[in-house]
């Protein structure tokens, strides 16, 4: 059976198409995939040692836990239809997440999370704000203004429990 399937997929791959990356081999962001219905599609995808399926990548985003990234592939032992199988998420990072080709041409993605640095998020930012949703945007400028103003406070001799605290407060009167 696995031996027919295989022989029906060889006869129906076209030529793999060249994978969309910028001049110079950089790597492109991908934007507005976020739901399986507008998801980036990769139509040539191993599955297993043999068989060939569609692969299907987006971004989920949920208030309150974060973005998360979610693969899909279909189910090659069904010919002549599309069944596509339980998708696969990874774990949720609480301030942003992107999706881009890397020099490959091989879906990857990426996620910011609060345990990171001033200079890290605002490197974060300047790589992925294209692929970005206007939300996680938001929340990635606001973690860095109260990441900024924590450090300030440290710096000026503040324990780190009260510079927490009024950085965060600051930072909340300045979203209002």
């Amino acid at each position: 059976m696995a031996r027919d399937i295989f022989e029906e997929q060889k006869k129906g791959l076209k030529e793999k198409e060249e994978p969309d990356i910028e001049e110079g081999g950089r790597m492109k962001i991908l934007k507005g995939h976020t739901s399986s219905d507008t998801a980036y599609v990769v139509d040539d995808y191993p599955y297993g040692f043999k068989l060939r399926c569609k692969i299907r990548y987006w971004l989920e985003e949920k208030k309150g836990h974060g973005v998360r990234f979610i693969s899909q592939t279909t189910n090659p032992r069904k010919l002549g239809q599309i069944v596509w199988n339980k998708p696969k998420a990874s774990v949720y990072c609480d301030l942003a997440g992107a999706m881009f080709l890397n020099e490959d041409g091989h879906v990857k993605w990426a996620g910011l999370t609060t345990w990171a640095d001033v200079d890290q998020a605002e490197m974060y930012l300047s790589l992925y704000k294209e692929g970005m949703s206007e939300r996680s945007i938001r929340l990635t400028e606001r973690f860095i203004n109260a990441k900024k103003l924590y450090e300030e406070k440290k710096a000026a001799g503040m324990d780190w429990r009260q510079a927490a605290k009024e950085a965060s407060l600051e930072t909340l009167m300045e979203g209002e």
